[in-house]
C-alpha cells in the first residue's frame, strides 16, 4: 500500500464527520485530491438541490485531504466558496482539490465541485495551518 493509498483509508476511517455525511476520498497524490458524496434524499434542500452546506462539507474535506498530501496533519484556517450551480438532479457531487501554495505554516487549495454530469455548481478556496505533525501517526 502506498502512502497515498493509506492517507485515503485512514481519511476514510478516521472522519466521522465526513462518514456522517457520506463523504467519500477517492483519490490523493501530491498537492491533489478528489472525493464525492452519493446523495441521499437528507442531502437536499426544501427546493431539492443539494444543500450549499453539504456542497461546502465536500469541499473542505477534500481540500483537506489535498493540504495532508504532504503527510502533515492540517487545520482550515480560512475559506470562501461561491456557489455558482444549483446541484439539482444528480446523484453524486465531486470535488477536485490543488494546492496552489505550499508554504512552510500555511497550503491554500482550490476546489471545484460538479454533478455527476460535470456541471461545475461551486467553487472554493481554502486556506490551512501546517500542524506540523505526521498525519499517520496514531492519535
Amino acid at each position: 500500500m502506498t502512502d497515498f493509498d493509506k492517507l485515503i483509508k485512514t481519511r476514510n476511517e478516521r472522519n466521522k464527520y465526513a462518514i456522517f455525511l457520506g463523504i467519500n476520498t477517492t483519490k490523493i497524490s501530491e498537492g491533489h485530491a478528489e472525493g464525492e458524496i452519493i446523495l441521499r434524499d437528507e442531502h437536499f434542500n426544501p427546493i431539492k438541490s443539494v444543500h450549499g452546506g453539504c456542497i461546502f462539507s465536500l469541499a473542505d474535506t477534500i481540500a483537506g485531504s489535498a493540504s495532508i498530501s504532504y503527510g502533515k496533519k492540517t487545520a482550515t484556517l480560512s475559506s470562501n466558496m461561491n456557489f455558482i450551480s444549483a446541484a439539482m438532479d444528480t446523484e453524486k457531487i465531486i470535488a477536485y482539490a490543488d494546492v496552489t501554495k505550499r508554504g512552510k505554516k500555511v497550503i491554500v487549495v482550490n476546489v471545484d465541485v460538479t454533478d455527476d454530469k460535470d456541471k461545475k455548481v461551486a467553487i472554493g478556496t481554502f486556506t490551512f495551518f501546517n500542524l506540523n505533525k505526521d498525519f499517520l501517526e496514531e492519535e
